[in-house]
C-alpha cells in the first residue's frame, strides 16, 4: 500500500512540475528581442513570439485594435479583455503577441501588455 501511494505522489509531482515548466515556457517574453511590423510581416512563421514596442492608435471593433510599431508601421491585432487592463489609446506600451498565418493572411494575437 506504501509503495502504491508514493507512486500515485511520484506521478502527480511529475505532472505538476511538467505542466509549470510547459506554462513558464509558453509565457516567458526574457529571451525574445523587440522587432518591428515590417520584419514580423517579412520573416516570421506561425505560432511565433514576438515582442513589439509601439502604441495602440485605433479601436476598429470587438477585440480589434490598430497598433502602430515605433517606426510607424501599423497593424491590426486582436487584444483580448484579459490582456487590456484598463489601457488607453496612444500611450507607449510593448507586447507581447504570437503570429497567426493562415490561408487569408497573418495576424497578430496579443498575449500580455507591459505600459513603457
Amino acid at each position: 500500500m506504501k509503495k502504491l501511494l508514493i507512486a500515485i505522489l511520484s506521478v502527480l509531482i511529475i505532472c505538476v512540475v511538467g505542466s509549470a515548466a510547459v506554462f513558464a515556457a509558453r509565457h516567458n517574453s526574457g529571451n525574445i528581442q523587440p522587432t518591428t511590423i515590417a520584419e514580423i510581416q517579412k520573416n516570421s512563421y506561425d505560432d511565433q513570439r514576438v515582442l513589439i514596442e509601439g502604441q495602440f492608435t485605433k479601436h476598429v471593433y470587438d477585440d480589434i485594435f490598430t497598433f502602430q510599431d515605433n517606426n510607424g508601421t501599423e497593424m491590426n491585432v486582436e487584444v483580448d479583455d484579459d490582456c487590456w487592463f484598463n489601457l488607453e489609446l496612444n500611450v507607449p506600451v510593448q507586447i507581447l503577441a504570437e503570429v497567426d498565418k493562415d490561408w487569408h493572411g497573418m495576424d497578430l494575437d496579443v498575449k500580455g501588455i507591459k505600459k513603457l
